[in-house]
């Protein structure tokens, strides 16, 4: 009986290692396609986002977890607890409440100004916009946010960020263009190409994502200024 499994599983091995040449021949060939490249690619990035759990994002996850809960804890007795104290771990507790929810960290002045902020702007600007355009906002005379003026250092960043937005993206729509109508680029060559096209939108992503905090804080400060009563220029 034992020597029949173990031949059953020698011959299970066996079948297994003969079937690598044919694995590795199917991906080879996959590979130097560029519509089979780029379903691995696509497939890879679908999983990429699909996985539920990663080790390290836990990993921080519940130390941010057993901080607020320690928290909790040293404000459920408050009468063994300094009271200068508790205030300052109240004051932790609801910032960092505030950051989870909002992904902002802000004290009780600036919470309360950013709360007041987002109802006044709600109907153009969620938290996500409010959140991009943070390093733009400053307090005004009366003590609410408004969006402060750009640099020249600023503005050319812009600048500079759309010309190669632009330009990456109109590269790369060449390029995948090129790949089915060029006679000329097949197989190293055309997979070569794919993967400049890739590069060269990663490249166009990248430089639309730098811009966002700054239109998000335009978007803000539009919205204010349509305001009758808004003191955004103060």
């Amino acid at each position: 009986m034992i020597n029949g499994t173990l031949t059953a599983r020698v011959e299970d091995a066996r079948a297994a290692v003969e079937g690598l040449p044919a694995l590795i021949g199917a991906i080879s060939v996959l590979f130097s396609t560029p519509s089979g490249l780029f379903a691995v690619i696509a497939v890879s990035i679908w999983l990429l986002l699909k996985v539920k759990s990663i080790p390290l994002i836990q990993h921080f996850s519940q130390r941010r977890s057993e901080r607020v809960a320690s928290m909790e804890k040293y404000l459920d007795c408050p009468e063994k607890a300094d009271i200068t104290c508790v205030r300052v771990v109240q004051e932790m507790r609801d910032t960092h409440m505030f950051r989870t929810a909002t992904g902002i960290y802000a004290e009780k002045r600036r919470r309360d100004a950013l709360v007041s902020l987002h109802e006044r702007v709600s109907h153009v600007a969620n938290w996500r916009i409010i959140r991009r355009a943070h390093p733009f906002l400053e307090f005004n005379a009366r003590h609410e946010m408004r969006v402060r003026s750009f640099n020249w250092i600023e503005r050319v960043e812009f600048a500079f960020n759309t010309v190669i937005m632009f330009v990456s993206f109109a590269v790369a729509a060449l390029l995948f263009v090129a790949i089915f109508f060029y006679p000329g680029l097949t197989g190293s060559a055309a997979v070569g190409t794919l993967f400049l096209v890739f590069a060269m939108m990663f490249v166009g992503a990248f430089s639309a994502a730098q811009n966002f905090p700054r239109s998000s804080a335009l978007m803000i400060k539009k919205a204010l200024a349509e305001q009758p009563t808004s003191e955004n220029d103060l």
